[in-house]
């Protein structure tokens, strides 16, 4: 039942969609595209994100490699230790190293998330200042929708404003 009603959504979704596109097109919006990537590869950015990145991925390699040493270092002395043991001190000592070696998986994902969530801000701090050159060319050039030419098949050459947001782009940002 719940798959009937979910295809009879769809299809009158796509119904009211097509007929807002028959209205919008008709309408004279007039239509431009940017590619995104392109405009993050041209203006130099995707090289800062590059070696931004890079220099977290250097320092979090060396923070996981201190903690590894710390840990590796500190599972020996145990295991030395645990040869004089009794087996209940053995047990708890084995516990110890466990609980370590989880700590370590645990730091090495917190890490990850951290290097991921730089990477995500990083693309996104220089995407919205993207957005806001292609509002000012889109205003310049009397543009009413302006869609991301990376996810469309094909663009008239004529439509493309990826060439002049990136040069409004590299002289409002440029440093």
């Amino acid at each position: 039942m719940k798959k009937i009603i979910l295809c009879i959504l769809g299809i009158f979704s796509c119904i009211s969609f097509s007929a807002w596109a028959k209205k919008v097109s008709h309408s004279g919006l007039k239509t431009a595209y940017v590619s995104v990537n392109e405009a993050v590869e041209q203006t130099g950015e995707q090289k800062k994100i590059g070696m931004a990145l890079e220099k977290e991925r250097k320092r979090i390699q060396k923070l996981i490699r201190k903690k590894s040493e710390k840990f590796n270092t500190e599972a020996v002395k145990i295991r030395k230790e645990m040869a004089l043991l009794s087996d209940e001190e053995k047990m708890k000592k084995y516990e110890s190293i466990q609980k370590m070696q989880m700590a370590m998986e645990q730091f090495i994902k917190e890490k990850e998330i951290e290097f991921q969530q730089t990477e995500s801000s990083l693309r996104s701090s220089v995407i919205n200042r993207i957005k806001v050159v292609v509002n000012s060319v889109a205003k310049k050039e009397k543009v009413d929708v302006v869609r991301n030419k990376d996810g469309t098949l094909w663009v008239h050459p004529n439509m493309d404003l990826t060439s002049r947001v990136v040069s409004v782009y590299k002289k409002k940002y440029k440093k």
